[in-house]
């Protein structure tokens, strides 16, 4: 199944331009807390099952990881067992957007 990628540099314009939009970070707590994307909701991978109804499906979501592979199982745990059409891989994860768009975020 192919999903929607989105990079780095396109989220850095809708948010810029206020678009309406949630952020999905589905690392482990102890990964969020040392860098995160500003407004980003933390939901572990593990805890989706449980956790998904925190997310609204009416506005896009764009999923991340450190890389990549959490949030791709994300976003097609979130696709197949909770019908969301409505989400986006942001390519190359939280490396991507620490070493291209906020160099203050700390990346690891």
């Amino acid at each position: 199944m192919e999903f929607q990628e989105i990079t780095v540099l396109q989220l850095k314009e809708l948010l810029a331009n206020d678009e309406p939009l949630q952020l999905l970070d589905v690392r482990e707590p102890a990964e969020y807390r040392l860098g995160f994307i500003k407004k980003a909701l933390n939901i572990p991978l593990q805890m989706l099952s449980s956790e998904h109804g925190r997310l609204s499906r009416q506005v896009p979501v764009v999923v991340y990881c450190h890389h990549g592979q959490a949030s791709t199982l994300a976003v097609d745990y979130l696709t197949r067992t909770h019908g969301f059409d409505n989400l986006y891989l942001l390519a190359g994860g939280l490396h991507a957007w620490a070493t291209e768009v906020d160099q203050g975020v700390l990346w690891y």
